[in-house]
């Protein structure tokens, strides 16, 4: 008998409520059947149809093991769709991206930012002359120097006026652009620190012997000074 006819007595027993003994004796004909024939389609069907009937309960249950003998039979014969997906063809295999490489960061050294530092007070001390030329109140006068390296870090891709002419400017210690409440939160920090003697030594010191070169300030609010050109003799 074919998986056609097979399937359809099984069909025909379970519609005139045949007892289950019965449909037991068809359902191992019908693997029986298709496993000689080598159907591994009829098999696969056939596990799915005996599973749904096991829902019904009771003593259907039993079609369980019947349901994962055809599922066993059509993995063996590689034409269950549970054995798992056919893995694609060589042509079909995904295309990996390319592999990007990770640029080399080169951590700005202590001369280099310490000039960087002076020239941007510099640019700072004329910037405040001209203002106390023309009558600035002296408040709005002591938050220029806030303003320019919160500003000019936050604005101008992490690098003041000095910082840009040697190269190197602040950023985020992922690597990251710097935005301005985190520069803010750096200058704060630095204010503070040299406010006290003793925290500015130590912002000098880890700026000039920590393996990235992070002064203290850049510790407490997650900055790095990096450079952005090499062309500079200066370290």
């Amino acid at each position: 008998m074919s998986a056609t006819g097979r399937a359809a007595t099984l069909a025909e027993a379970l519609s005139d409520g045949a007892s289950l003994e019965h449909v037991l004796d068809l359902v191992d004909d019908a693997i029986e059947g298709a496993a000689a024939d080598g159907d591994s389609a009829a098999l696969a069907a056939l596990a799915e149809e005996l599973a749904v009937l096991a829902e019904r309960g009771g003593e259907w249950r039993r079609l369980t093991i019947a349901a994962a003998r055809a599922r066993a039979l059509a993995r063996q014969r590689g034409g269950s769709p549970e054995a798992g997906p056919r893995p694609p063809a060589p042509s079909e295999q995904p295309t990996p991206p390319p592999h990007r490489e990770t640029p080399h960061v080169v951590y700005a050294g202590w001369w280099r930012r310490a000039t960087a530092f002076v020239i941007d007070w510099i640019i700072i001390g004329i910037a405040l002359g001209m203002v106390a030329s023309v009558s600035v109140p002296g408040l709005l006068q002591a938050l220029l120097p806030l303003a320019y390296f919160a500003g000019f870090h936050a604005f101008s891709d992490g690098a003041t006026l000095g910082k840009a002419m040697l190269g190197i400017a602040v950023r985020i210690a992922d690597g990251r652009p710097v935005g301005f409440g985190r520069t803010l939160a750096r200058v704060v920090a630095t204010g503070v620190l040299w406010a006290t003697i003793l925290g500015g030594l130590v912002d000098v010191i880890l700026a000039a012997t920590g393996d990235r070169r992070q002064s203290l300030h850049d510790m407490i609010v997650g900055t790095v000074v990096v450079r952005t050109r090499t062309s500079s003799g200066i370290a």
